[in-house]
């Protein structure tokens, strides 16, 4: 009777598997849904988190605030990659600029945003639209503490790694005080800021102008032979891209 009734116990072990077993780790959706809804399941899992940050609790009252936490407020074909070997996941991505956080999803317009994000893992990059996005530690002025954020690398050489960090600023809205005054709304405003980072050194900020960019290169002993002419209209992300395309 013993033998059969751990067989009988295996049998109902494994149907409950099956059953109850096709359902990922994240809220239970059925893993044929994947990332619709900001889920996924398998060893790709490790990668994404459920959890977001949200200061201010800006996610839940955007209609109030002009101006969008998106560069890009669409989903684009995007594709994630271990090391330098692509990982098949999600389909499609998009960066929030406010919160630092890359959201997933499998279909190109979910009907809500994805609750599912990329953990922020150096050995793993995200390619978005064309423009690849890795991870770095830097030193966070406004919160005073080292910390991990993605980075798009625009000159990459064997002593220098310049990169580009793309951000949508908060600004608090501000009441018109008098009839005469215009009231400001709260809103998001794009910056970008510069770091470089010298033999795998820390990250330091780069102001792009060539006087401070001539400075920094002086100290590497890095200076090009030449300064080539920028074409007019160029930002400064292809400035740089130029300048830098010419070192020593």
């Amino acid at each position: 009777m013993r033998p059969l009734f751990y067989s009988f116990l295996c049998i109902i072990s494994i149907s409950l598997h099956q059953t109850y077993g096709q359902f990922d780790r994240g809220q239970g959706q059925p893993i044929d849904k994947g990332l619709a809804f900001g889920q996924w399941d398998g060893p790709v899992a490790d990668l994404f988190s459920n959890i977001r940050t949200d200061p201010n609790g800006l996610n839940g009252a955007l209609k109030n605030v002009k101006g969008s936490p998106y560069f890009e407020a669409e989903y684009r074909e995007g594709m994630l990659y271990k090391g330098e070997e692509a990982i098949q996941a999600a389909k499609y991505f998009r960066y929030n600029a406010y919160l630092d956080e890359i959201e997933l999803s499998n279909v190109p317009n979910p009907p809500t945003s994805s609750s599912q994000v990329l953990l922020k893992l150096e050995y793993i990059s995200c390619e978005i639209n064309g423009m690849r996005y890795e991870v770095r530690d830097y030193f966070d002025s406004k919160k005073q503490i080292i910390q991990k954020g993605f980075f798009v690398p625009i000159h990459q050489s064997e002593n220098l790694e310049v990169l580009l960090q793309r951000q949508m600023e908060y600004r608090e809205g501000r009441p018109a005080k008098t009839s005469l005054e215009i009231p400001i709304p709260a809103r998001f405003i794009a910056k970008q800021n510069f770091y470089i980072r010298y033999q795998n050194g820390p990250l330091e900020p780069l102001n792009p102008n060539k006087r401070s960019v001539t400075k920094l290169l002086k100290k590497y002993q890095l200076l090009p032979e030449r300064w080539p002419k920028v074409p007019s209209g160029s930002d400064e992300a292809s400035q740089l891209k130029l300048w830098l395309a010419h070192l020593n």
